[in-house]
């Protein structure tokens, strides 16, 4: 999902993503993603960049996934939110489409609480989200606070909450996704490539294999 380059002189890490969000099938094809993007001017150099209603459920969606364990990440979502427009539609288009919507409104909770941020941002969220969202947040206020001492049960009873808060349609479809063969288990079996169907009977035994070399 992510190639990562380091430069050790510069200490600058490049990460290359090809899904905005791993865990979910659904989800922008590049077309739709460069539609929407933005460009900026660098020294009489333009640069692409997603446009702000995708970077913003990016930004929510990644941070949500990782507890929040960086607070920087709210910041990047108080000045997207606050510095640049948020068009309602297109906002509206993508919950509509691929969901999102609790981790954009518990990155607002967050933002507001922990930064006192006051984002023009809530008459674009559904109600019904709230409940959900609220619990979220806090929970990740919890983490946040443990710090480097987060322990393992604490995070996995965050994950939980995490995939709970996924819609019906979300959760077959990360079903799917692990049920299918992935790059991982080409690592721990590499099978020629006019023999990969291989890996769908095989998944199990792989998996299992994986799980126990962790242990």
């Amino acid at each position: 999902m992510i190639c990562s380059f380091f430069h050790p002189e510069k200490s600058i890490q490049v990460e290359i993503h090809w899904r905005l969000n791993p865990n979910i099938i659904s989800s922008p094809s590049f077309e739709e993603l460069w539609r929407r993007k933005g460009t900026i001017t660098v020294y009489n150099q333009e640069f692409h960049h997603l446009g702000n209603e995708n970077l913003l459920a990016y930004l929510a969606d990644h941070g949500a996934r990782h507890g929040w364990s960086r607070l920087r990440w709210l910041l990047d979502v108080e000045r997207l939110v606050n510095d640049h427009q948020i068009e309602k539609e297109g906002l509206t288009d993508y919950f509509k489409r691929y969901g999102g919507e609790v981790y954009v409104q518990q990155a607002v909770w967050l933002c507001e609480t922990l930064l006192g941020s006051n984002l023009r941002l809530k008459q674009f969220l559904p109600n019904e989200a709230n409940r959900k969202s609220v619990e979220l947040a806090e929970l990740a206020l919890t983490g946040i606070q443990y710090g480097p001492n987060m322990s393992d049960k604490y995070m996995a009873k965050y994950k939980r909450n995490i995939h709970s808060a996924m819609t019906p349609k979300q959760k077959a479809l990360l079903l799917v996704k692990k049920l299918l063969p992935s790059s991982l288990d080409a690592e721990v079996l590499p099978i020629a490539k006019p023999f990969f169907f291989l890996y769908i009977p095989l998944r199990p035994f792989l998996w299992f294999w994986r799980l126990m070399k962790r242990t």
